[in-house]
């Protein structure tokens, strides 16, 4: 059964061809792209007398793969679904990129991981399939030691971007640049609220611009305006872009932040975010949580811990001079350590065996 799969669950129902989003995207298409030999990408198919392959169209599924590496599988049936493809001989991968079995109270999708709530689909099932996994693949140190105290076989794979995609931004030469966030603001409330102690009296004082990519309309309650405490007169918006369109529409600004509450969650989470604005030559200012001090520690992004620090090292940013260069030497550090190309032995290595 030669070749390898990719059975992701995030991808967005009913579009042919099939579109990712981004767990999707970062977690699968672009691993996918360096696999030699057979390959392929989908949400996931499974039979008795197969074991788990890949939807490839509306009526229609690819199967026998000796390598699957599984992604957002949580369900009742699915370990044993997992054992019946390992005594076919299917060799199976559980990728995590987040700290799904103990979201935050906050956290929107909480109740349908609860065992108390969600009978058939929940984090009991996924810590099952973690463990009935022959290996898995992580994206932070957090989950690297995390699921390491449960078992072994686990590997830290950093995520990457493919810069052949990523649209540069143009910075502005003034010293009123566009501050700007990209996200949903329901997915991130607390982080955006700890904004409030300094943002908006940042942009008052030098009488800025933010702008926000990714609203999610009638989902999120509040916009980032009214979430950050700032007047929303200041705020611009665009909508949330599908895969195809989010580089390029998305990063319409000069300074991004990435503003993260100390929590196990957000300690959890990739500096994809930074990587992003890093990669569309935007720099950004990030809180100094374990991965965005990697990250910094090899030349990419800013760090605050305060909200003294936020404001001096936004003002740093405040001068043209210093964006462009800054945003010139962390796109020359995105290019040697983090795109998809410099990661490929570390995927081709543990899909290998």
């Amino acid at each position: 059964m030669p070749g390898v799969a990719f059975a992701n669950m995030s991808f967005i129902p009913d579009t042919w061809p099939l579109e990712p989003d981004g767990v999707a995207y970062y977690r699968s298409v672009l691993p996918a792209s360096v696999v030699e030999g057979r390959v392929n990408v989908g949400p996931p198919a499974w039979t008795g007398a197969d074991g788990f392959g890949v939807v490839t169209g509306p009526n229609t599924a690819s199967f026998f793969y000796d390598t699957v590496v599984l992604k957002g599988l949580h369900s009742r049936g699915i370990p044993h679904q997992m054992k019946m493809a390992q005594d076919l001989g299917q060799r199976l991968i559980v990728d995590v990129d987040d700290l799904y079995d103990d979201l935050p109270d906050w956290h929107p999708a909480a109740p349908t991981w609860d065992p108390s709530k969600a009978k058939v689909t929940n984090k009991e099932y996924f810590i099952q399939t973690i463990m009935q996994a022959d290996a898995v693949t992580v994206s932070t140190e957090f989950l690297f030691e995390r699921y390491s105290n449960m078992r072994d076989n686990v590997f830290l794979i950093r995520n990457a971007v493919n810069l052949d995609v990523m649209h540069q931004t143009e910075l502005s030469n003034t010293s009123k640049p566009v501050v700007g966030w990209v996200g949903q603001v329901g997915k991130r409330p607390l982080d955006i609220e700890s904004l409030r102690w300094w943002l908006p009296e940042f942009l008052d004082n030098h009488d800025l611009t933010f702008h926000h990519s990714g609203d999610d309309g009638a989902i999120s309650s509040r916009s980032f305006a009214e979430a950050a405490g700032f007047d929303s007169k200041r705020a611009t918006t665009l909508p949330g872009h599908a895969i195809e369109f989010y580089f390029k529409k998305s990063f319409c600004f000069d300074i991004g932040i990435v503003p993260l509450v100390d929590e196990p969650f957000n300690r959890a989470k990739s500096f994809l975010k930074g990587l992003e604005y890093a990669a569309s030559g935007i720099p950004f200012v990030a809180q100094a949580l374990p991965e965005y001090e990697y990250l910094a520690d090899r030349g990419i992004g800013r760090l605050a811990h305060t909200p003294e620090d936020w404001v001096e090292q936004m003002t740093a940013l405040l001068n043209p001079k210093v964006r462009k260069a800054e945003a010139a030497a962390n796109l020359a550090a995105v290019k040697r350590d983090h795109t998809i190309t410099a990661r490929a032995d570390e995927w081709r290595a543990i899909l290998q065996g």
